[in-house]
């Protein structure tokens, strides 16, 4: 059963109420994830295997389970792609534990949507500390 984790040190986030934010250090690129995307997100952060995040979501929002399992496979698979996470390779003995108990009325399952910005991406792969000449920063190399 694969389990995920954070792409670190490349990868960074930070939650901001419902919405994850992540941002990708070596490309540049940063990410906001809500709703279901969060709720996968937390699943993959508490080390959960990826049939543990079907399960989990089958019991938290209301859909069948080939549209969840579907919905999880392409929002995982984005999330490779683009660096955020990767297949844990260590074996790991810990038995996975959900953050919450099953609601008593599930959720709608919306599918999750992963939202890529690159905007910012010349500030976020700035380094000020190395990138500078013998002048030192602010200066950049030429």
């Amino acid at each position: 059963m694969n389990r995920y984790r954070l792409n670190q040190p490349e990868v960074i986030a930070e939650r901001f109420d419902n919405e994850y934010v992540i941002v990708n250090l070596e490309n540049g690129a940063y990410y906001a994830i809500a709703n279901t995307g969060a709720a996968i997100w937390e699943q993959i952060t508490l080390g959960a295997t990826h049939a543990e995040i079907a399960l989990y979501l089958t019991e938290q929002f209301s859909a069948d389970d080939e549209t969840i399992a579907n919905a999880l496979d392409s929002f995982i698979e984005q999330l490779k792609e683009e660096d955020i996470i990767v297949v844990e390779t260590k074996a790991s003995s810990n038995s996975f534990r959900t953050a919450s108990a099953p609601p008593t009325v599930p959720a709608p399952f919306v599918i999750p949507v992963l939202e890529k910005h690159t905007d910012m991406r010349d500030v976020l792969q700035l380094d000020p500390i190395h990138e500078v000449d013998d002048s030192g920063w602010p200066s950049h190399k030429a």
